[in-house]
């Protein structure tokens, strides 16, 4: 008995009428029969007869191709024993599979980012990039770039990766586009010159009897006197000693007073100089340097009222660490006269400071309070490198004569080509500096001043008991 072929098999154009007269008509299949001679094969079929339909729609039965002369058509052997059904595809495909291990070389993917040297593959087993392959960054001064090779993979594969794309290079920043270069700033070389002058001031050399008070209006004009107007009308005897040289000199300064000597009216003398001298502009920034954050809010509240006496127009900001990006930062510092920080604040800003070259320039004022603070095992560099990279950000402002043309395109639109190339004053107080002379020395001050405990408001008596012994 025939087996009909499967429905894929039968020709759909053949014509219909055979079926009408009780015949079936089967297209002969080439690529069927050979799929059947595979299964057949590979399920182990002995079978010999092969049946064949004839034009005429006669069965008969014939011996295969292959097959001993002892497996005749027509032998009990052949003809009694049914013929199998043909398996279907998918079950001999996973026999054949589980007799033939079929291994599956997957295909290298070439990465689309080419600075990966490592591709990411969907099976542990891909090829990756050798790690010993050298790819430097594609920079315009480095060496020449070496292809990302992959082993044993076709050329035609990573044909594309001879050479890495350029990085976008950053824009040039501010030192580099006004022709800047670092030999021009660099620290000097050190070399042994005079020491700075320390004048001391005690009831020896002078007795309290013999100092003097200046009236405010004798040292500052108006509108700069009306910032005392709040507070007192004469300055007292540390202030009076140090008139001549805050309010009428650029010179950098270190003083020594104690405790309630009124050091903070020595800041104020030093920016009633710079204020008035700029015509209140804020083309000159000043900067305030405390050791924590209170003492900048608490500068803030009185600077800002008692200042607004002298220009509504003076804008005193805080910037601390509760301030957020960088670019606000910069752009109080740009709008304001007077900027309060602490040297922790200050140093993160100025890291970058050649992106805001002009900018950073433009501070002309620098007031260092408690600056022995320097001498702190935790937070003592910190100022002290903040300190150096303020002098060598003036160090590059002077290095050329700088002109409004060049200061065109920086990022500071309101800079002032001679305000930049003036020179940097600091102004440092302590009410403990021992090593008075070297501290002046690194602040390139030329005269330090140092006030006994005479010349305390209020005075301070000392008691030393002394108890007997036994």
């Amino acid at each position: 008995k025939a087996t009909p072929l499967a429905d894929e098999d039968i020709d759909p154009s053949s014509d219909s009428e055979g079926e009408d007269d009780g015949m079936i008509s089967f297209k002969e299949n080439r690529q069927s029969n050979n799929k059947s001679k595979f299964f057949d094969n590979l399920n182990g079929d002995d079978s010999t007869v092969e049946t064949k339909i004839s034009e005429s729609g006669e069965m008969s039965e014939m011996p295969r191709r292959g097959s001993s002369p002892a497996e005749a058509p027509g032998s009990p052997s052949s003809l009694d024993t049914p013929r199998p059904n043909p398996p279907s595809p998918s079950s001999s495909m996973q026999d054949a599979a589980s007799q033939k291990k079929i291994e599956v070389v997957p295909r290298p993917r070439i990465p689309n980012n080419p600075y990966r040297k490592v591709m990411k593959a969907a099976d542990k087993g891909q090829h990756a990039v050798r790690r010993d392959s050298k790819v430097s960054p594609a920079t315009s001064n480095g060496p020449e770039r070496q292809s990302a090779s992959l082993p044993d993979v076709p050329p035609s594969y990573h044909s594309g990766v001879e050479t890495l794309p350029d990085i976008p290079t950053a824009n040039m920043n501010e030192l580099q586009r006004l022709g800047i270069e670092h030999n021009m700033y660099k620290p000097p070389r050190f070399a042994p010159g005079p020491d700075p002058i320390v004048h001391r001031f005690d009831r020896g050399n002078h007795p309290p009897h013999a100092r003097r008070s200046v009236p405010v209006d004798q040292v500052f004009s108006h509108p700069v006197k009306n910032m005392w107007k709040s507070k007192f009308r004469r300055f007292n005897h540390v202030q009076s000693e140090m008139a001549n040289v805050l309010a009428n000199s650029e010179d950098n300064v270190v003083i020594s007073a104690p405790t309630g000597a009124g050091k903070t009216a020595l800041f104020e003398m030093a920016m009633g100089r710079l204020l008035s001298s700029t015509g209140f502009s804020n083309t000159k920034k000043i900067v305030y340097l405390a050791p924590n954050k209170a003492l900048c809010e608490e500068r803030q509240a009185d600077w800002s009222m008692r200042l607004r006496d002298i220009d509504s127009r003076i804008v005193v900001t805080t910037i601390t660490g509760d301030s957020s990006k960088s670019s606000s930062m910069y752009a109080d510092i740009a709008s304001s006269h007077l900027i309060l920080t602490t040297p922790e604040k200050l140093d993160s800003i100025t890291r970058k400071w050649g992106e805001v070259f002009v900018l950073l320039a433009s501070i002309k004022l620098v007031l260092i309070d408690e600056v022995h603070l320097i001498g702190e095992k935790e937070r003592g560099s910190t100022l002290e490198s903040l300190v150096s990279r303020l002098k060598s950000i003036q160090r590059a402002a002077t290095a050329r004569q700088l002109t409004a043309d060049d200061l065109a395109g920086s990022s500071y639109k309101s800079a002032n080509a001679e305000v930049v190339r003036s020179n940097m004053r600091t102004v440092a107080v302590s009410a403990t500096l021992p090593n008075l002379g070297q501290l002046a020395s690194f602040l390139d001050a030329s005269e330090a001043f140092v006030f006994d405990q005479s010349y305390r408001p209020v005075p301070l008596k000392i008691y030393v008991q002394v108890s007997r012994l036994s």
